[in-house]
């Protein structure tokens, strides 16, 4: 493969230091540049052991792997993720969970990729303590990495204290000083993020330190109390009833929703799983609030509370949220979209909750507010962070925000109703009552 690399590349390339950094900028070339640096290492130093290390084994599988068969022509063994060359040297590829086995292993070099994925130095200087493999000329450490803040990266080779008598230095870049081998469609479509998400577009095309995913909220909580007091212009009513089940030891969340506006609420009790016990209680909540559609989170006992439902004769819109979006550019998914839509509506002023006396409003308020999202790739993607560290950052799931985006999201399935009467009660459903009945 012939390629004709930029001056930052040549330098993070063939630099003599022990622990050298390349911080740069979408399609700079970070990856390419790093497969070449542990290869000619490889190559020059028969029986030379090299570690290549990503945080996430499906990161590691999908992209790390795919792109060094790429850029070296060379196949890796599958059962053991090594690459062993014609001098005796072994290329080993690892993801994060596995380093503690390697406790005893002498490396020559290591190389992490997208180094700003783990939250903290320790791998980094644990494999630093592995770097004593004998008979090669240069026990190096090295980096890739993407912009990320004042984190771990920044504090080792950007921090301007830091002193390192060159151990550690740093090679940064943007990704205009390697626009004259990018596509045009794809430099237009960075100008298109950089009016649809700035802070994106400053950490990852202008290598921004000052920009990074921690506090970047998909609905900053100022946004959702403004909500409190905003009056939307209402051309015709929908009514529909939106439905988050349990999965564990969660809630079941319904609620009735009238436009934007919450109406109504019904939650059940954690780890509830009797799909018929739900869509009973959703059918009467669609007759209570007088809806037209029923929308169901279809993953885990949701299928079952759908197929229960268009047996019974409901209009029932079943959601799939790890589906793909339509926008397969822009969203990793469609719980990406949904949840990067409801910000957007909430930025523009089209959130209307109007009285809260119907349901719990901080509980959905703080759920709402603590949702991050980050990127894929250097196209821009969006993904929502994992539900485990919302979880955890939360103390609870966010079932509740859930719900309501997942009925923001349905509004556009359901019909606008001519503005209907007063809305009345009936009785509250009992298991021992019947379905069929209801």
């Amino acid at each position: 493969m012939k390629i004709e690399l930029k001056e930052f590349q040549k330098n993070f390339l063939f630099s003599k230091a022990q622990y050298p950094a390349m911080v740069s900028s979408w399609a700079t070339g970070k990856s390419m540049t790093g497969i070449f640096r542990g290869l000619q290492l490889s190559e020059a130093y028969p029986n030379n052991l090299g570690l290549i290390v990503r945080k996430e084994f499906v990161d590691l599988r999908d992209s790390t792997l795919k792109d060094y068969e790429k850029y070296t022509g060379r196949i890796v063994a599958s059962q053991n993720k090594e690459d062993k060359l014609s001098n005796g040297s072994v290329i080993m590829f690892r993801h994060a969970d596995e380093l503690d086995a390697l406790k005893n292993i002498n490396l020559g070099w290591f190389w992490i990729e997208q180094a700003e994925e783990l939250e903290s130095d320790e791998k980094f200087f644990f494999l630093r303590g592995r770097l004593r493999r004998q008979g090669v000329g240069l026990l190096t450490g090295f980096i890739t990495a993407n912009t990320n803040g004042h984190n771990w990266v920044w504090n080792i080779w950007k921090r301007p204290q830091r002193k390192t008598n060159g151990e550690y230095p740093l090679f940064e870049a943007t990704t205009q000083q390697n626009a004259d081998v990018l596509p045009a469609e794809y430099l237009k479509n960075l100008q298109d993020l950089k009016l649809r998400s700035p802070s994106i577009y400053n950490q990852y095309v202008l290598n921004s330190w000052e920009e990074g995913t921690q506090g970047r909220w998909i609905i900053p909580l100022q946004l959702i109390e403004s909500a409190e007091k905003t009056l939307v212009s209402i051309v015709g009513e929908k009514r529909i009833i939106t439905c988050d089940p349990s999965l564990g030891v969660n809630e079941t969340v319904i609620y009735a929703m009238m436009n934007t506006r919450i109406i109504g609420e019904k939650i059940l009790p954690a780890g509830e799983k009797d799909t018929m016990k739900i869509a009973g209680e959703l059918i009467l909540m669609k007759r209570k609030y007088k809806a037209s559609l029923i929308i169901v989170d279809s993953i885990g006992i949701g299928r079952g509370i759908c197929d229960r439902l268009r047996e019974l004769g409901q209009k029932v819109l079943d959601i799939n949220s790890a589906e793909s979006s339509k926008n397969t550019s822009q969203f990793l998914n469609l719980r990406a979209e949904m949840w990067w839509n409801a910000g957007q509506m909430f930025l523009n002023h089209k959130i209307c909750f109007g009285d809260f006396r119907d349901f719990n409003f901080e509980i959905l308020k703080n759920q709402l507010s603590q949702v991050q999202y980050e990127v894929v790739d250097s196209s821009g993607k969006i993904k929502i962070e994992k539900k485990e560290l919302i979880e955890k950052r939360l103390g609870c799931s966010c079932d509740r925000a859930d719900a309501f985006l997942m009925g923001l999201y349905g509004l556009q399935f359901a019909p606008v109703e001519k503005k209907p009467k007063d809305i009345y009660e009936v009785e509250e459903y009992t298991p021992t009552g019947s379905y069929m009945s209801v």
